[in-house]
């Protein structure tokens, strides 16, 4: 692990995350602020419309970011400190970055994070892509 506590590999099996994301929707909580982060982003209200959404992408347009300890805890668990794997997919007008962890005490998965990785890179504010289309087109 490196200083900041970041593993180089993943810890999971994104083709079981991806998968299940696909398939088993039932196997997979998406936490209060990914979800509000991800309505913003993408204008899609349910999760299964967002989890429909990630894989609409191939599991190898997703680039490993890092592995790191979730430091806040679980929504549901606050003592519960696993390592959360993220992700990086570039798409036409920003990226999006998902982190993800498996749940402690059932089989499945926790969506920690959805939303734009463009503020991180220093490349502007995180913008919904329909606030975007709607400043091209000089709606607002």
């Amino acid at each position: 692990m490196s200083a900041q506590g970041e593993k180089q590999s993943p810890s999971y099996n994104f083709l079981d995350f991806y998968n299940d994301c696909k398939s088993h929707h039932n196997k997979v909580l998406i936490e209060t602020d990914a979800m509000t982060d991800a309505m913003n982003l993408l204008h899609l209200f349910e999760k299964d419309q967002i989890l429909e959404f990630l894989v609409q992408h191939k599991p190898e347009a997703y680039r490993f970011v890092n592995s790191r300890k979730y430091e806040k805890g679980t929504e549901n668990d606050r003592s519960y400190h696993p390592l959360l794997d993220s992700y990086s997919l570039d798409l036409k007008y920003y990226d999006l970055y998902i982190s993800f962890c498996i749940q402690k005490s059932e089989v499945g998965w926790i969506i920690k994070s959805i939303h734009s990785d463009n503020s991180h890179k220093g490349t502007g504010d995180t913008i919904s892509i329909g606030s975007y289309i709607r400043s091209i087109k000089g709606l607002i």
